[in-house]
């Protein structure tokens, strides 16, 4: 296993230095480009730009790297210490999802003797629970914040793996398998809408991707560490210890949340029509003059196809 994890590792670095080369190699047009991009975003003045240039290192390590580790700040330290403490709750539920999804199966059968029969069954009902809360994602959105469906995941994921360590008959898991869909559906749909709101504007892509690979962490943490817990100490230990963690991380940051007064997110999308007019509101660039105005509504019209009006009406028409 660690031989394995090594191996990917190591063809993982390759082919993200093997990026970096080509990106490096790709033309001095574009590349000029792209770094002028990212010094205007960060406000590097004209004399840290030559100094950045002036370094006997690769191109892409002075500006690129830079771009990449900046833009992961502005992305971590968006909505303060509470989006900080939100991607190590995505950590810490990844170690404890993976717990469930990855070894949950051999406690069952060597510690409970389950049937691989119940296994199957299992996989089933965690499932069936899933697809109607994802169904109905808009409809939780609107009721509760992503912030109390991240808190609402993190104790089923509690309550479930401590109920696991207090049955002695397998199938009185069953009983306990429909949190897992509520858990899984809850950290999915409070990661991917916070995620959104914490994403600057030309970063949105990059900030899922973010939030996926802290997720990936700590599936791969969870996955090497649990291993050796559960053989060296116990699966009883094992899942009642990382019950113990998800619930010190979740009321950290419900903690958080509640002592953090007000929101930088908050005053980003507060931005009134006057200054988007001018082109100062908020983090949108100015708009150029000449440049069309208004919003794209894909409703068919009554014509054949899209029309252009002077009217701001709502006719499903491009606004000029």
């Amino acid at each position: 296993m660690v031989a394995g994890f090594v191996i990917s590792s190591a063809v993982l670095i390759f082919i993200v230095l093997k990026f970096l080369d080509n990106d490096k190699e790709s033309g001095s047009g574009e590349s000029t480009n792209a770094e002028a991009a990212s010094y205007e975003q960060f406000d590097i003045d004209k004399d840290k730009r030559e100094v950045l240039k002036g370094r006997n290192t690769p191109a892409w390590f002075g500006t690129n790297v830079q771009f990449y580790f900046r833009s992961i700040w502005s992305i971590v330290w968006a909505d303060k210490i509470h989006s900080l403490t939100f991607f190590v709750t995505v950590f810490v539920l990844g170690i404890g999802t993976t717990l469930v999804e990855g070894l949950v199966f051999l406690f069952w059968t060597d510690d409970l003797g389950a049937s691989n029969f119940l296994c199957g069954v299992s996989v089933l009902v965690t499932v069936s629970f899933e697809i109607p809360l994802f169904y109905y994602s808009e409809h939780l959105l609107n009721r509760f914040d992503e912030h109390v469906l991240l808190v609402l995941s993190g104790v089923c994921y509690v309550v479930r793996v401590v109920c696991y360590t207090l049955f002695e008959n397998a199938w009185w898991v069953l009983a306990v398998e429909p949190l897992h869909g509520v858990t899984f559906a809850f950290m999915q749909l409070a990661s991917v809408h916070y995620t959104a709101k914490l994403a600057p504007p030309g970063l949105e892509t990059s900030a899922q991707g973010l939030t996926g690979t802290v997720r990936s962490l700590g599936s791969i943490t969870g996955t090497l560490a649990g291993g050796v817990i559960m053989q060296r100490l116990g699966s009883v230990f094992l899942y009642r210890g990382s019950a113990t963690l998800v619930l010190v991380t979740i009321s950290l940051h419900w903690l958080v949340g509640q002592c953090q007064s007000s929101s930088p997110l908050s005053s980003r999308a507060e931005v009134c029509p006057e200054e988007l007019e001018k082109g100062g509101g908020g983090d949108l660039p100015a708009q150029p003059e000449g440049a069309v105005q208004g919003t794209l509504n894909l409703k068919a019209g009554p014509g054949p196809g899209f029309s252009a009006s002077e009217d701001s009406e709502p006719n499903g028409e491009v606004n000029r």
